[in-house]
């Protein structure tokens, strides 16, 4: 009988021991929200609460700040990218980003992309021109008679607005399909216009 009782005693022991040493779930460290940003020289492009800022660190060390765009909370640039270049004389900063808006429904796809130029003159911290460029890809089920047993996938694609090319002598080129324009810059006015 003693035997049992110590047995039982044991056994409820070892049980409270495995119980009370469980380990306890990891708490997962808070993590920052992403910042998406890009660099070139001294220039840097930064998505801030969503709003795209460019800045550019001047010569007496301080940033030189210019607002290019205020997003939607469910909008947010994509592929950011910043060149230079020089046209009549004066340096330009080029950033361009990609904007991706995806809906889908049962019969139909779609993704529409949206490549946006922005040229800034930091000189005049004046944003001198902007551009975009849209390409909308969509795939649809067509059904072929009225009880949808038959039916076939559709791909479109649609494109607004116009591409943006910068050129070695600092000439923006404008193309669609159909037609194709320059522009050159007029430091004086601060904007490109037609050549």
């Amino acid at each position: 009988m003693k035997n049992i009782w110590w047995l039982s005693v044991l056994v409820l022991l070892v049980s409270a021991t495995a119980h009370s040493q469980k380990k306890k779930p990891a708490v997962k460290p808070k993590t920052e929200a992403k910042t998406i940003s890009a660099k070139f020289e001294n220039c840097t492009a930064e998505l801030q609460k969503n709003q795209l800022f460019f800045f550019q660190q001047n010569a007496a060390g301080k940033r030189d700040t210019i607002l290019i765009k205020t997003f939607d909370a469910k909008l947010k640039p994509e592929n950011l990218k910043i060149s230079a270049f020089t046209a009549a004389k004066v340096k330009l900063h080029v950033l361009t980003w990609d904007e991706i808006t995806k809906t889908e429904t049962p019969i139909k796809k779609e993704t529409n992309t949206t490549n946006q130029t922005a040229i800034v003159d930091f000189s005049s911290k004046k944003i001198v021109f902007t551009n975009f460029n849209t390409v909308i890809n969509s795939s649809e089920i067509i059904y072929l008679d009225a009880a949808k047993t038959a039916s076939e996938t559709r791909d479109k694609i649609q494109r607004a607005g116009q591409e943006c090319l910068v050129n070695p002598d600092g000439t923006l080129t404008l193309k669609t399909k159909a037609k194709q324009s320059q522009l050159k810059y007029d430091a004086a006015a601060f904007k490109f216009i037609a050549k």
